[in-house]
């Protein structure tokens, strides 16, 4: 199964929970958390003064995840 999702918010909470293996996901909150978690992996979420990036290319997967969030929180669950 091939998915991309966007998701742009100015202000919010986005939560996804999904057991695709994307080839690219690139999470990034301007003023909140973001929160990823991978069973079994350790993730690096890169928090500069109040915004906080996360961005993970692997070499199999299909489609893209990108969220923005501009004040509000990201929590990504992959679900295997």
């Amino acid at each position: 199964m091939e998915n991309s999702i966007e998701i742009d918010l100015s202000v919010g909470h986005a939560e996804i929970r999904h057991g695709i293996l994307y080839r690219s996901v690139s999470l990034e909150s301007g003023v909140g958390e973001v929160s990823v978690d991978l069973p079994g992996q350790q993730v690096e979420v890169r928090r500069h003064f109040v915004r906080q990036t996360y961005h993970n290319e692997e070499q199999t997967g299909f489609g893209q995840l990108n969220v923005n969030v501009g004040v509000g929180q990201i929590d990504v669950c992959h679900k295997f």
